[in-house]
């Protein structure tokens, strides 16, 4: 029981910081590529951000 409570929490840590480093990788990416898209310029920032449907 004791062997099955150990690699339970193990792997309940494991999953916790692969969760915790994808999130701040998540934020990370939602945080810069607004503005880098805003530096390249409004126009491409609207055509990549329609991949769905026909462009206009």
């Amino acid at each position: 029981m004791g062997f099955l409570s150990t690699t339970f929490t193990k792997a309940a840590l494991i999953l916790l910081i692969a969760l915790t480093i994808i999130g701040s990788l998540g934020l990370y990416f939602y945080i810069r590529v607004p503005n880098m898209s805003i530096e390249c310029g409004q126009s491409r920032l609207y055509s990549h951000s329609l991949h769905i449907g026909p462009y206009i």
